[in-house]
């Protein structure tokens, strides 16, 4: 029986490679992932602090969070919006004009945000909201375990160079933090399992312009091990969302480009993940627009 991974015209050859560079990277992303710490610097911790005040307090302040303090990636700035002044630009009017009265309501106070973008922690708050209302465990519990005893090498008084083994209970409990349960799938769904699809499709599409295999095997061992992506997978950030909704993009692209499809799901698909590209990663917004004008050169019409 044919790979899942094979197309009707891949080689013998091609299909093994496939299933071996596409396993193989794929799980040593999942086994990094699981385990390197869920928070692990200042920049997702973040991301991750704008998550729980959106699930646990409906506000994107995060000054009561409990890991706020171990991200220096915030702003300090008012909780209220301040009246447009003579000189305000439209878009300032605009954003008063719209903004709910609670926002424009009462006597400003301080508050701390995260300085990251904001649509990324909202759509995964969007996506853990419900959990959290069926399980009604707060993202940032943490349970206690007690420690049992076990031998430890304490040196021997009176007698230098000497130790001796002991069993010792160390006083203080293990603390087993809840939001792994909560914040660790999100990290395989964002990062590892689109990093999975994108491998399949780009071997897919070096079975129809990869002028050789060797130009085939080395394409796709790039692919899978060759870029800055498969650093940044472990963690939460905008930067391989934004990547990968490039290649997603991309990919329709090609097909409309090169081989004259004019399926809507492959406009659709495009449009949709060069945009969402965009609004991950700013600088990307160029690489929307020339999207939206290469299709738009391509096909004026429908």
């Amino acid at each position: 029986m044919d790979s899942p991974l094979a197309t009707e015209r891949r080689p013998q050859a091609r299909q093994l490679v496939a299933l071996l560079v596409i396993g193989v990277a794929t799980a040593q992303a999942l086994g990094l992932t699981m385990k390197m710490p869920t928070q692990l610097e200042a920049n997702d911790i973040s991301r991750w602090c704008t998550v729980w005040a959106l699930v646990e307090r409906g506000t994107y302040a995060i000054d009561e969070c409990p890991w706020q303090a171990k991200t220096q990636d915030k702003v300090l700035k008012p909780d209220k919006l301040e009246p447009p002044g003579p000189g305000a630009s439209a878009l300032r009017r605009l954003e008063y004009a719209l903004a709910p009265a609670s926002w424009k309501e009462g006597e400003p106070t301080e508050r701390f945000y995260s300085s990251k973008p904001p649509l990324l922690p909202t759509l995964i708050a969007g996506l853990l909201y419900p959990f959290r209302q069926a399980t009604g465990v707060k993202l940032d519990k943490v349970v206690p375990q007690e420690r049992n005893e076990r031998w430890v090498q304490k040196p021997v008084e009176g007698q230098p160079g000497k130790t001796v083994f002991v069993k010792e209970k160390p006083k203080e409990p293990v603390q087993w933090p809840v939001y792994v349960f909560y914040y660790k799938p999100v990290i395989l769904l964002l990062n590892v399992i689109p990093m999975l699809a994108y491998l399949i499709l780009y071997a897919r599409l070096l079975d129809r312009y990869a002028p050789d295999d060797w130009a085939w095997f080395v394409s796709l061992f790039a692919a899978a091990w060759a870029t800055p992506l498969y650093v940044f997978d472990q963690t939460l950030n905008n930067h391989t969302v934004a990547a990968y909704s490039a290649f997603f993009a991309i990919y329709p692209l090609v097909r409309i480009w090169g081989e004259g499809s004019r399926s809507p799901w492959h406009f659709a698909a495009a449009g949709f993940f060069g945009a969402f590209c965009a609004c991950n990663e700013l600088p990307a917004a160029l690489f929307g627009l020339l999207l939206f004008g290469l299709l738009l050169y391509r096909f004026p019409s429908p």
